[in-house]
């Protein structure tokens, strides 16, 4: 069970990295099945294909996503990212020594609020 929610987290954070390089058919497919939690048949009505379709453009689109992961590894390039974040934070958190100002810049960069860049 555990294994599954892992694989279907994975793929969705592949889906928020890559999900605009898919096809629109496997992007629909992708979207309601694993994003909407719609079932093979309830997809297949709506969208007047097959469940063998639906089921094969799902499965298109998974591999997709795994398969840029592999060529781009953005996903874990992001990973490692937020790691070292992290273990920024946790310096910073036993560095009692640290200036506010230098904390809060440093806090601003990492939340990422493109208000706060260049307000120089």
């Amino acid at each position: 069970m555990e294994d599954i929610i892992e694989k279907r987290v994975y793929l969705a954070r592949l889906y928020d990295l890559y999900g605009a390089l898919l096809t629109e058919k496997q992007r629909k497919a992708y979207e309601m099945h694993d994003l909407e939690d719609l079932s093979l048949s309830e997809i297949s009505q709506e969208l007047a294909i097959t469940r063998q379709g639906i089921s094969d453009q799902l499965q298109r689109a998974r591999d997709r996503l795994e398969e840029l992961e592999r060529l781009l590894g953005f996903a874990s390039r992001l990973d490692g990212f937020e790691r070292q974040v992290r273990s920024i934070e946790s310096l910073i958190d036993s560095s009692p020594g640290l200036s506010p100002d230098f904390i809060a810049v440093f806090r601003t960069i990492i939340s990422g609020d493109p208000r706060d860049e260049g307000s120089d």
